[in-house]
């Protein structure tokens, strides 16, 4: 994905020059392979990758992610960002000690028992 950003220039609004090549890595199927695909050169030249880490990570996807960091992996910096741990966040925000960042569902409603027959 290339990034442009608008940059005041005489009063308006114009492109700037600036390009950034940024990929999303999950770390899962579908990221890993943009990722690999755009090594090859594919996509253009990529800057880096951003790895928004949870906190709640299986070991699978942390092992995998260090592989694609690895020497052996990607050709660009993958930047792991994180702001807390989400498991954490939402166990919080469902014992109503503060409220969850995302849209999450924090206990289980059955709708089909206020469903007419």
């Amino acid at each position: 994905m290339m990034l442009h950003s608008r940059i005041h220039v005489g009063g308006g609004a114009e492109p700037s020059p600036i390009r950034l090549g940024v990929l999303s890595l999950g770390a899962g199927g579908q990221s890993t392979t943009l990722a690999l695909i755009a090594a090859h050169g594919h996509f253009g030249s990529l800057d880096c990758a951003i790895f928004a880490d949870t906190g709640w990570e299986p070991a699978s996807v942390c092992q995998h992610l260090r592989w694609l960091m690895s020497p052996n992996g990607l050709p660009f910096l993958v930047h792991i960002v994180s702001a807390l741990n989400l498991r954490e966040s939402l166990i919080a925000a469902g014992e109503g000690k503060r409220w969850a960042l995302i849209p999450a569902f924090t206990r289980t409603v059955d709708r089909r028992a206020s469903r007419s027959a």
